[in-house]
């Protein structure tokens, strides 16, 4: 599950719209629209204030990046 489904999830499962979410964590709808989407990745301290309003863990925040991280391109030698 990536970070955005989870808080979708978490969202969703306390029936919050994303202007009421917005509203309790001081997090722009357009920023929670985008993290949902896994358009854009938060930091900690917005993670942080996400994680008060939907009363989740910040460490599940931080599994949920790490576990569905990309690894970095690495660029194999010539020939």
């Amino acid at each position: 599950m990536t970070l955005g489904e989870l808080l979708k999830a978490k969202r969703n499962a306390v029936q919050l719209s994303l202007d009421e979410l917005s509203a309790l964590s001081g997090v722009s709808k357009s920023y929670l629209h985008a993290v949902e989407n896994n358009e854009s990745c938060p930091s900690i301290y917005i993670c942080a204030k996400l994680s008060l309003a939907l009363n989740v863990s910040v460490q599940a925040m931080a599994l949920a990046v790490i576990v569905n991280a990309v690894p970095p391109k690495t660029s194999e030698p010539e020939k």
